[in-house]
């Protein structure tokens, strides 16, 4: 890239960082002055002020002071630049050819021109997200891909009525990086589920299949049967795919607080399942269906009652369906006396 091609050469901010540096410096640039050598190649020196006013010199400017202002700005650019005193002599020898000077040729990025390129075409260039090779709804058993872009707008506004525990482990299984034994396939022992199914343990058996996780999700389900539209599958609970409701209990309620009820129930069976598994694996813990029924309706209970409390009713009467209604006050004439 030429010395002048150098934002310090640019008399003002606009323009692309990498692009010319200025019109000033493009006027040299268009007669051939490409390199410092190519001052000394035809003139025998540096670029003085009074050497760039006579290249100049048929170059259209309002008046002579304009040139000659021109001239002096680039010259002092120049040798401040490169740290040159513009008035010595240039060293005598050999040169390398213009050919193979680096700073003569035109460096591209991936089909942008340097010095062309604008700052936003080099951020996007470098990040862009790597193509993935493997999708990872084939490993956990959906045959057809979620529409991502969609996906993950509405599972950030679902996160936010979730403790970050809980969206976590949503997110580590739709990006298929939770730690199942399946993964351990290699090996000839320790790849069947920790609860004694038989059965290797993927991450459908562990969540969905298996008879620990089928409890789990029939406590919390059961007032959810009723809204649904169909059977609920798989791929519902991990990509939200045909989950589809009633259209009595959309009008009744609204579809996205059916969702966001949804997407409580499945992050909280998600995550006592695999906190489950592995005290059972780590800890030597016996598998409890009961433990895991009780401990998924706490959390289910805990975030439905903080949803609650919104300002919002529809959403309030069916996080109802899951709360235990709380007890009516005595009369006052029973309360017990102070004393």
């Amino acid at each position: 890239m030429p010395y002048w091609q150098n934002h310090f050469l640019r008399a003002n901010a606009r323009g692309a960082l990498t692009g010319r540096a200025s019109t000033n410096a493009s006027r040299f640039y268009d007669k051939g002055y490409v390199r410092l050598q190519d001052f000394v190649d035809r003139h025998g020196s540096f670029p003085t002020p009074s050497l760039c006013v006579e290249i100049l010199e048929n170059t259209s400017f309002p008046s002579p002071a304009k040139r000659s202002a021109a001239a002096g700005f680039f010259a002092r650019q120049v040798g401040r630049l490169l740290n040159l005193s513009l008035g010595s002599t240039p060293s005598q020898g050999l040169h390398r050819p213009a050919d193979l000077c680096a700073a003569a040729y035109g460096w591209s990025f991936r089909g942008v021109d340097f010095l062309h390129g604008r700052n936003h075409e080099f951020y996007h260039i470098l990040h862009r997200l790597p193509a993935i090779t493997r999708l990872s709804h084939f490993s956990l058993g959906i045959a057809s891909e979620p529409d991502w872009a969609v996906l993950w707008r509405r599972e950030r506004s679902l996160d936010r009525d979730l403790l970050p525990v809980l969206a976590d482990i949503n997110y580590r299984l739709q990006h298929n990086v939770l730690n199942v034994r399946l993964k351990y396939r290699h090996r000839n022992s320790d790849i069947l589920c920790v609860h004694g199914c038989g059965v290797v343990e993927d991450a459908q058996h562990l969540f969905w299949v298996c008879p620990i996780a089928q409890a789990a999700w029939d406590a919390v389900l059961t007032p959810f049967r009723d809204l649904v539209a169909g059977d609920l599958t798989w791929a519902a609970v991990v990509y939200l795919q045909g989950l589809l409701f009633m259209d009595s209990a959309i009008s009744l309620h609204k579809s996205h607080n059916l969702l966001r009820v949804f997407n409580v129930l499945r992050c909280s069976v998600l995550y006592v399942v695999w906190l489950h598994r592995n005290d059972c694996l780590w800890n030597g813990t016996a598998s409890d269906s009961t433990f895991v029924i009780q401990r998924t309706m706490a959390y289910t209970r805990l975030h439905l009652g903080r949803l609650r409390q919104g300002e919002v009713p529809r959403l309030a009467s069916l996080c109802e369906l899951w709360l235990p209604f709380p007890n009516p006050m005595p009369p006052e004439d029973t309360l017990p006396s102070a004393g």
